[in-house]
């Protein structure tokens, strides 16, 4: 028996040695055959970077082929709609409000064919309407989908249940119909009021959402759970159907073209504008400024919050799905500029050309801890804000001076 163990540890030294002599050859042939047998991710505008990670180095490039090697394979429909070649049909949802209308601009900026971008206004497709939905998506050839969490603006649409509808409705309908992609664009009431800044995707849930904002922070978070589990493997009607591609971004409050801007009263920025605006205009020595509806303090130019959700939706599907794994569903893209209140009245004054005294509110203290996202992961995929704050704020205003008849056609000092 001894004589029988001493002959098959002898065999078995002798298979390990030439394993160990002829594996790396053996190894290599084989990575190189699924190489080759891999589908390639696509390519086109803005979809060149197939490594997640580019070299900071020019003359050190990292090998791309490798990375490549390392991405799972892509569904023929994500080849075939990444690319966003001038034929896909793109559909902007509430493309009248300020986010809708931003991301309409900038697809034309970015020279997609108008005639292959779609949209309708709430008389026409009323979201929350399930039949208008599904007949709609059924007779349009839609690709892809930018479902900005709409505005309510008609009497219909101040209904409790209305967001949760209407975002519910169209996502639904898209899988029916399987259009390829979709990008939902949310607000950052889906984060619990008393989380910690910044605010990383790991904080949903977490904790209680801000009061007077549940309805809207209830029906984005519902709906980024819609479209993660549609976005799931297997998620067809059996394993074998494709999984759809559909995304989640939840920026800051925006601000731009499109603003309530006939009132101190509206969005933080548009309120501090307007007051500075008459300020300056009626030659006041001080002023107090408006107490903010919103406690955020960090702000994002709506032109710079459209090319985000256009820059998720071309960034390659293996990439996203690494960055939206153990729990996250959604990505946040933050501002480039955040502060107190108070920083940001002296950048508006310094634009619109206010040189009086500027008092705080007076139930807001001077300075504030700033409240804003965490945008890693986006930054990671390639993103950043393109304009600087003071540079946001003069074109803010001189759209202002140029598209608002009520406004005086004044120009700053």
């Amino acid at each position: 028996m001894l004589h029988s163990t001493g002959l098959h540890l002898a065999r078995a030294r002798a298979w390990l040695h030439a394993f160990a002599e002829h594996a790396p050859t053996v190894w290599q042939g084989a990575r190189d055959a699924m190489a080759e047998a891999r589908p390639v991710p696509p390519s086109g505008p803005g979809l060149a970077a197939t490594t997640l990670h580019p070299s900071p180095d020019p003359a050190h490039p990292v090998d791309t082929r490798i990375t490549q090697r390392s991405q799972p394979p892509f569904p023929s429909h994500f080849a075939r709609t990444h690319a966003m070649n001038e034929s896909a049909r793109i559909f902007v949802a509430d493309h009248q409000g300020m986010v809708g209308a931003a991301v309409l601009r900038q697809l034309l900026v970015q020279q997609h064919p108008a005639h292959h971008l779609i949209t309708r206004d709430e008389h026409e497709l009323p979201l929350h309407d399930q039949a208008a939905v599904l007949s709609f998506l059924a007779s349009e050839r839609i690709d892809r989908i930018y479902l900005p969490v709409p505005s309510p603006s008609a009497p219909a649409q101040q209904h409790p249940a209305f967001p949760l509808l209407a975002l519910s409705q169209l996502i639904h309908a898209a899988s029916v119909h399987r259009v390829p992609q979709l990008v939902l664009i949310g607000t950052p009431h889906v984060y619990p009021d008393k989380a910690l800044s910044p605010l990383a995707e790991e904080d949903l849930l977490t904790g209680r959402l801000a009061p007077g904002s549940e309805n809207v922070a209830l029906a984005q978070i519902a709906a980024i759970q819609l479209c993660e589990n549609l976005s799931r493997p297997g998620a067809g009607t059996h394993a074998r159907t494709p999984a759809l591609d559909y995304r989640c971004l939840i920026i800051p409050t925006p601000y731009g073209p499109g603003d309530c801007i006939d009132s101190p009263d509206g969005h933080t920025v548009a309120g501090v504008i307007h007051r500075l605006h008459h300020a300056r205009l009626t030659h006041q020595p001080r002023i107090t400024l408006p107490r903010p509806h919103d406690t955020w303090n960090e702000y994002l130019h709506v032109d710079d919050c459209a090319r985000a959700a256009i820059h998720l939706m071309n960034v390659p599907y293996g990439a996203y799905r690494r960055q939206v794994q153990h729990g996250v569903a959604h990505l946040n893209a933050g501002g480039s500029h955040h502060g107190s209140l108070g920083v940001l009245a002296h950048a508006v004054a310094h634009v619109v050309g206010y040189t009086g005294v500027i008092d705080p509110p007076p139930t807001e203290p001077e300075w504030t801890a700033p409240r804003r996202l965490d945008s890693y992961r986006m930054r990671s995929l390639g993103w950043t804000p393109t304009l600087h704050m003071e540079d946001a704020l003069a074109l803010t205003y001189a759209h202002n001076l140029a598209h608002h008849s009520e406004w005086p056609s004044a120009t700053p000092a």
